[in-house]
Parts: structure tokens; sequence; C-alpha cells
């Protein structure tokens, strides 16, 4: 033994030890180059510099319909519709800039000529000494027009919801017609004024419901208008209040009512505002038990009019909170 030998034998455990490193990098390199060719999805690798295809695997080659050799000849703007190159270049030089990585849905054009939606994942990589772009897309044409379709099948529906309403609206009319000028005769029997009654109430209720079903259908098509007006605040508050009170006062309830300003102008839609209001005391009054109490506040805070419905109902869970003002919520 001596310090020479010792020498040595640290050199020779390096070479090892870098020999090992090199045999699992070059493993490392295999199992990658085969998960490269053989992923189901198309993936290839691109110079950023010339944006020209260095490698692509072969589910490119079969998805896209050109070959190995073809693609090798081309840039990626080639796979590109015309009209979206100058989108594309902007990104790659944004990426050129930041190296963010990249994500998101393009246009892809085969070489049939027949465009395809394909989502994107890539990033930053170095292949063969060159800074280049490692792509994984993925065919999202089907899965696409399928929520296209569904989109219109739904834009149908409301179109048809929309037409229903107003088609139901029309016999309303005469039917209540009928029953005022029924009321008006001299009634011999009081099961005739007590049905009138019911058949008033009821088509009341029924053209109530159609005003909901065409404002449903007018938002979700983007119809929806407002119509502001000068209106006094308590006025709107006091006939929301007339509408909501025969299910307050059928339920045992009792309803407070506090003002702690004088008369407040506001500008708004009068009809809509009233029907925020019944809408809240409605519900209020369905969601408390009966002998319960509601408690309306209208209040100025600054230059804001604030209305305040409590009830002493079962309230709201604080996880279904985000969802309450969705539709059909």
């Amino acid at each position: 033994y001596s310090p020479k030998t010792e020498y040595f034998v640290a050199i020779f455990d390096v070479i090892t030890e870098r020999k090992k490193a090199e045999a699992a990098l070059r493993e490392r390199q295999i199992r990658y180059s085969r998960l490269f060719k053989l992923n189901p999805h198309p993936m290839w690798l691109y110079d950023l510099e010339t944006l020209r295809f260095l490698a692509v695997n072969d589910t490119s080659i079969a998805h896209y319909g050109y070959s190995e050799e073809e693609f090798l000849e081309m840039t990626i703007a080639d796979i590109r519709p015309l009209e979206d190159v100058p989108q594309l270049l902007d990104t790659i030089k944004q990426f050129k800039e930041d190296e963010l990585n990249q994500s998101g849905v393009w246009r892809h054009r085969k070489k049939d000529g027949s465009l395809i939606d394909v989502e994107i994942s890539s990033h930053v990589s170095e292949y063969k000494g060159k800074r280049a772009k490692l792509v994984l897309a993925r065919d999202v044409t089907e899965c696409r027009q399928c929520e296209e379709a569904l989109r219109q099948s739904d834009r149908r529906k409301d179109e048809f919801l929309a037409m229903l309403a107003h088609e139901l609206r029309n016999p309303l009319a005469p039917i209540r017609n009928a029953v005022q000028w029924v009321k008006m005769q001299e009634a011999t029997d009081p099961r005739l004024e007590w049905s009138c009654n019911i058949i008033d109430r009821q088509v009341t209720h029924m053209a109530r419901m159609l005003d909901d079903l065409l404002d449903v259908t007018h938002i979700v098509q983007g119809k929806f208008r407002l119509k502001a007006e000068h209106c006094e605040l308590s006025e709107i508050v006091n006939n929301a209040v007339e509408t909501c009170r025969p299910l307050i006062d059928s339920r045992g309830q009792a309803l407070i009512i506090t003002q702690d300003t004088g008369p407040q102008w506001i500008e708004g839609d009068r009809v809509r505002l009233e029907q925020v209001f019944s809408n809240l005391l409605n519900n209020a009054a369905k969601y408390t038990s009966e002998g319960g109490t509601i408690t309306l506040r209208v209040m100025r805070e600054d230059v804001n009019a604030v209305i305040e419905v409590r009830d002493t109902g079962i309230g709201i869970s604080p996880g279904f909170l985000p969802q309450i003002f969705g539709l059909f919520t």
C-alpha cells in the first residue's frame, strides 16, 4: 500500500461511477425514445430558431399523413392554416423571450387538407445541442364537435321555451275575461262563484309562471333588457309586499317592515326590482316554518339604497352559497 496506490484506486472509482452514470443516462434515453416513438398521441420536436421539425413519432406520421422524411423538411407553420400563422409566430416569439410552457387548443391541417382541433402541451427542451420544443398533441376535434352540437341543442331548447311561453300566454286573456264576465252575473249557485275564484287565481298564477319562463329564456339568449326610470323605492317595496302577503298570511308568519329613512328616489327598472323583492320575500316565506318571523328593512348607506330581508328559517348552507344565483338553482 502507498499513496500512489490510493490515488489509482480513487481514479478507478471515479471512472466506474462515471460509466454507471453514462449507462443510466443511455438507459433513460432509450426509455424516453421508446416513450416518444410509441406514444398513442402525436409527439414531435421542433427547432425554436428555424421552427423546423427535428423528430416526429409514429403516431404523428399516421395521424397527419406525412412521411417522416416529409415532416423533417417542414416547419410547424406548414401544419397550420395560413390564417393562423401570424398568431403562431407571435406565440413562438413569446416563448423564445420567456420560455413559458405552452398549452391550448389550435387548428392543424393534415396532408389531405382537412382541419382538426388539437390540444397542445409543450415545453422547452434540448435536442442534439439545439434549443427545441417538445410537443404532445391530442386530437379533440370530435369532442369539440359534440360540444358545439350540445350548444346548438341548448340554444334551440331556449328558443322553443321562449316561443312556448308566448303561445301559452295567449289563451289566458280570454279565459280571464270570461271569468270576469261570469263574476258580474248574478250567481244563483255559490259553487259558481267558488269555481270562478279558483280559475281566476290559477290563471294569475300561470301567467306569473309564464313570465318567469320568458325571463329565464331571455336571460339565456342575452335578450334581457332593463327599462330604467326615476322611481321611489318604498312604493316598489310595498308592491312586492302586497304580492307576497297572501303566502305569508297563509303560513301564519309575522312580517316586520322597518324604514330607516324617508323617501329614496332611485334609477331602476320598477318591474324587475319588484320581482327581486317579491322573490326574496317568497323564498323567506317558503323556507320559514309556520308562525316564523320575516323582517324587511329599507335602509340607506351613503349614496346606496339597501334592502335587507331576514327570516327565522333554515338558512342556506355555506357550501351552497356560490351557486345560489345560477339559473334553475
